[in-house]
């Protein structure tokens, strides 16, 4: 997760999204350049909203084109409702219908949402990042927004004022920035992912002689995987108000926004990856607080397909898609205004095809669609649908480019070698055949790969693409540790495979030696004893052991605890093969083994005076026997000691691992 980028939304007013659903209103005033499109679709402003490119074809009445290039920030769609709020919570009269206070209403609530919506938009930014998504029920919904806001909303003087949208009226804003802080899913197209949040939560307040009944729901649900990614928001909210001295209804306010995308980040075989963007927002005001009820409502809708299409390259070349924009308003108007003074019910829709090139610009396809409006009062349709096209825009662009960074970083291609990552012997000659497969499809991916070499000894071919299956002689460095390090890259309009393969030779040569004593009664009989396998080198071997042999030194002393019999040394040697392998447990040690080749057992005796005492000698080399039979991890350039139980007795043995000395 780079960063909660979707909540830098700075301080504007987060109702818009109720206004902006109730139709909109006129567009702002068409600059002086005559360019016909609505004011700050222009240059970049200085809040970071992205500028509206100068179109390659004249942009259809009622929408702003974006240029893809501009879009950088996941919040970007979300920020464009902000743009119009003013103009469009004007345009239909709001304020007014809430009374003579009703635009300080606004300012106030602008403060107070800007708080209470930080904690869903961290929450879901923290469960992106990490891939665990919340489930119902994981903590209070309530809770969580009344921490965000010290001591609760505050008391805004006249009875207007108290009408708190803060839980509800951002449901379109709150939704579209969800949607937008979703597009870094897109990043994890290659994981299982599945969560699903259900919350619905009440929250009553009074105040100025009015009660708040507001009853809020959020759910989305999240599901990655293959190569796709597909989200679903729904954002409800209700506030029932009434008079707390009468309990007479004095006001209905609802809204619900939902959003949704889906999107294979990986393209099929003609180098397209194809997506859906949906949202729609609607809002309804009832205002029987006089005598004539008053309603006021409205919704937008986006419908827009899109296909991401890759180059060759594996670079997005542009985004075709098809917005598919509804709208409408109803009201009845206010005789002093802001916004319409004569009731109006309308409706509008468009059609408009666009292509957003990669490399900057933006254009209509021909035949696009003219904006109809049905109904009265229709002058707000064109404000409507610049919101609505510009927010599909922007978060097309953004999941393109998402997608962009998910196809190019390897993970929707596998590429497999035949011998992989491994040690190998000096000078030993690999034959390598690599094949690339769709990581999720698993087709065959038929475009070349190029292999990249470094290190020693050789790759041929080296730095050219080879046909898949695309087959490469390598061979080794002659010294222990030398590296071939080959970097595999298959580059298509499906996306690019990446695979390092990386050839390491072990060391040629171990050392082993191992030294051991022991003391053993057996009645009056003591015996000292001491054995030493001096350094032998071990070689590798075919079978990925170490093997060496050498010859064992031993001594022994035998005392009889009788006057008459003397002390007796004697000495001997047999051969052993020592035998080390790779410690599964631990890729810094082997484990060792060794044999026990005694050789003919010869009779001992030890002089006694009036006789003499024998015995087999050789019989006290029982204890290495026991202690080489079994396997001992032991690092290489450390030791390990090994005691082992013998009757009355015990026998140690230190064994020594090293590697050899470069030759």
């Amino acid at each position: 997760m780079r960063g909660i980028r979707g909540i830098r939304l700075g301080t504007a007013a987060l109702v818009v999204a109720f206004v902006a659903g109730c139709g909109g209103g006129p567009a702002p005033a068409t600059p002086a350049s005559g360019s016909g499109e609505p004011a700050g679709s222009g240059a970049s402003t200085a809040s970071g909203e992205p500028a509206a490119s100068t179109a390659q074809g004249p942009a259809p009445s009622g929408i702003t084109l974006i240029d893809v290039t501009q879009v950088d920030d996941a919040g970007a769609a979300a920020k464009q409702e902000l743009q119009l709020a003013t103009e469009i919570r004007g345009s239909i009269g709001l304020p007014a219908l809430l009374g003579p206070n009703g635009a300080s209403a606004f300012t106030d609530l602008d403060a107070i949402e800007t708080r209470t919506v930080q904690p869903w938009l961290a929450e879901a930014a923290a469960a992106i990042g990490s891939g665990t998504f919340p489930t119902a029920g994981a903590g209070s919904l309530t809770g969580q927004l009344a921490a965000a806001v010290d001591g609760g909303p505050p008391s805004i003087g006249p009875v207007s004022n108290v009408i708190d949208l803060s839980l509800f009226a951002e449901t379109g804003f709150t939704t579209s920035s969800l949607m937008g802080m979703f597009t870094d899913l897109v990043e994890r197209a290659g994981e299982s992912i599945d969560g699903r949040l259900t919350r619905n939560e009440p929250h009553d307040e009074e105040g100025n002689g009015l009660r708040q009944h507001v009853d809020v729901g959020i759910s989305y649900t999240v599901h990655t995987g293959a190569g796709n990614v597909t989200v679903d928001i729904i954002m409800t909210a209700t506030d029932n108000i009434t008079d707390v001295g009468s309990g007479r209804f004095v006001a209905l306010y609802t809204s619900r926004s939902t959003g949704h995308f889906d999107v294979d980040a990986c393209p099929d075989q003609d180098g397209v990856a194809k997506g859906t963007y949906t949202f729609e927002t609607t809002h309804e005001l009832n205002d029987v607080s006089g005598s004539t009820a008053a309603q006021a409502s409205g919704g937008r809708t986006v419908d827009a397909p899109f296909s991401l299409v890759n180059g060759p390259d594996a670079h997005l070349v542009r985004i075709e898609a098809n917005l598919d924009l509804g709208a409408n308003g109803r009201g009845p108007g206010s005789a002093g205004g802001p916004g319409p003074t004569a009731p109006f019910d309308w409706t509008a829709r468009q059609s408009v095809p666009i292509v957003m090139p990669a490399n900057g610009g933006v254009s209509t396809s021909p035949g696009a669609g003219a904006m109809t409006v049905t109904g009265s009062g229709g002058e707000a349709a064109r404000g409507s649908m610049f919101v609505s096209s510009a927010m599909a825009q922007l978060f097309i662009g953004r999941v393109g480019k998402e997608a962009e960074t998910f196809w190019r970083s390897g993970k929707c291609i596998d590429l497999t070698p035949s011998d992989d990552s491994r040690e190998v012997d000096a000078a030993e000659t690999i034959d390598l055949t690599i094949n690339a497969k769709h990581k999720f499809t698993g087709e065959e991916i038929e475009k070349p790969i190029v292999a990249t070499f470094t290190g020693k000894a050789s790759l041929d071919p080296n730095g050219s693409p080879v046909d898949e299956p695309a087959t490469y002689h390598f061979k080794a460095g002659d010294d222990e540790d030398d590296k071939g390090t080959i970097d595999l890259k298959q580059t298509s309009n499906r996306g690019i495979g990446l695979r390092q393969v990386v050839y390491t030779v072990k060391s040629k040569r171990l050392t082993a030696e191992v030294k051991s004593d022991f003391t053993f009664t057996a009645g009056l009989v003591r015996y000292d004893t001491t054995i030493h396998l001096p350094q032998i080198p071990l070689e590798p071997a075919r079978d990925g052991t170490y093997k060496g042999t050498g010859t064992v030194q031993w001594s022994s002393t035998i005392t009889i605890n009788v006057p008459e019999c003397r002390p007796k040394t004697y000495t001997g040697s047999f051969g052993t093969e020592v035998t080390a392998k790779q410690d599964p447990a631990n890729p810094d040690a082997v484990l060792v083994t060794w044999s026990f080749q005694p050789g003919r057992i010869s009779t001992e005796t030890l002089a006694c005076k009036g006789g003499g005492f024998p015995f087999p000698g050789t019989t006290l080399l029982a204890g290495w026997a026991i202690i080489g039979a079994q396997p001992r991890s032991v690092p290489i350039d450390g030791s390990t000691d090994v005691t082992t139980p013998l009757m009355t007795g015990s026998q140690k043995a230190t064994i020594f691992i090293k590697k050899a000395q470069r030759r």
